[in-house]
């Protein structure tokens, strides 16, 4: 089946309408509060970061990501399993609670962390090839990182139904969810790249202009205000960000998914 860009959008809308009362409870738990809470607890590099050294910075900044990694992997949690949570809530024709949302999306955490690690062994393994290729032949190694980076964004695209396979079809097996998402989109990875290009960029936009007016009432509130208003605001759009985008995929896969597929289908092992 080919996407429709249009009418993926249009649902995605339409399901974020329908269902905004639960959707709000989920995002503000899930993406609204850790963000604030990573916003508040890691402080801003520019605060902090006192090398001019390019080298030096970098050293600076993995340090920082190092001493919260703690913090940064509870938020990369609390975000899967509410990703998880909102497609049961937008996609199980069963109309499930918010707690039973949760417990499922909790429930593909195993899952969806499982691929994940699967896709980033692959991606290490690409980077050491194209390193060694670099370091035998510069001009071979450009070639190898060009391959590399077309290649990441491919399999971005063919693996963008990871979390609705899981989520959704209740696939709890990671090769299995990894080869559903990649048969899923397969026929439609440039209309998809194309679309998700566009909403992106409209974040961007977004988030420039959302930017400008948190800096503007900085000046008028001072540095702890600024702190305090960027922090809630950040939050806020990051949990729309996500909501709007989860509903995006719920759409997608709406589309996508073979004939047949619904959002009861018993768990595969």
């Amino acid at each position: 089946m080919k996407f429709d860009m249009s009418a993926a959008w249009s649902e995605a809308v339409a399901m974020v309408t329908a269902n905004r009362e639960v959707l709000l409870v989920v995002a503000g738990i899930f993406f609204f509060l850790p963000s604030v809470l990573q916003g508040f607890v890691m402080p801003p590099l520019q605060d902090v970061l006192t090398a001019t050294d390019p080298e030096a910075m970098q050293r600076q900044i993995a340090e920082i990501y190092l001493d919260y990694t703690w913090l940064i992997a509870l938020v990369a949690i609390a975000q899967i399993a509410g990703t998880l949570a909102l497609l049961v809530l937008l996609r199980d024709q069963r109309r499930p609670t918010v707690g039973e949302a949760i417990r499922r999306g909790f429930g593909g955490l195993l899952p969806i962390v499982g691929a994940y690690l699967l896709v980033a062994l692959a991606v290490i393994l690409a980077f050491v090839v194209a390193t060694v290729a670099t370091l035998a032949t510069p001009i071979i190694g450009a070639v190898a990182w060009l391959i590399v980076g077309v290649g990441l964004v491919y399999t971005m695209i063919r693996l963008s139904l990871l979390q609705p396979v899981v989520a959704i079809e209740q696939v709890r097996n990671p090769l299995t969810a990894l080869r559903r998402s990649w048969a899923e989109t397969r026929g439609n990875v440039g209309r998809l790249l194309l679309f998700f290009v566009l909403l992106t960029i409209a974040y961007i936009v977004v988030a420039l202009v959302v930017g400008l007016v948190v800096g503007a009432l900085g000046m008028m509130l001072g540095q702890a205000g600024t702190l305090i208003v960027g922090g809630v605001v950040t939050g806020l759009l990051a949990a729309i960000a996500t909501t709007v985008f989860t509903a995006v995929q719920a759409a997608i896969h709406r589309q996508l998914a073979e004939p047949g597929v619904t959002a009861t289908a018993p768990p595969q092992l």
